[in-house]
């Protein structure tokens, strides 16, 4: 599916993933901007970084200019590995969400409704876990 804006055609997926690099960058010291890769794909990938990780990447020369999307993923892959178990949980609600959002007209009803069941099982464990630890 297309999205047009101005006259210009690109995915819907397209405009989501620049719509979190915007985001992204308005989280960022303006000061670091000089140091970033100029493609938004690679952009995208190192999304993924907090602010001050990425700060410390860019002081030890892991992120650069002339970084590649490759670059960018091998880094973030190595902080997701590096981080505390279950942050990468964020990150993955986040593309199952993206995911329904683009594709969830693509499912049949009896999919949409195994989906909504499995989610339920999802949110009630959570909010057991919830009570369980404060």
């Amino acid at each position: 599916m297309l999205f047009r804006s101005e006259g210009i055609p690109f995915a819907i997926r397209k405009g989501d993933m620049l719509a979190d690099v915007g985001s992204w960058l308005g989280r960022l010291n303006p000061q670091t901007f000089a140091s970033l890769p100029a493609g938004w794909s690679v952009l995208h990938v190192l999304t993924a970084l907090s602010p001050s990780a990425l700060g410390q990447h860019i002081a030890s020369g892991a992120v650069r200019r002339k970084m590649s999307r490759a670059d960018a993923q091998r880094l973030v892959g190595r902080q997701h590995r590096s981080s505390l178990p279950g942050t990468d949980v964020l990150r993955r609600l986040t593309e199952l969400c993206r995911f329904f959002k683009d594709n969830g007209n693509t499912l049949s009803a009896r999919q949409r409704q195994r989906a909504k069941n499995l989610l339920d099982q999802a949110q009630t464990h959570l909010a057991a876990l919830a009570k369980a630890k404060p």
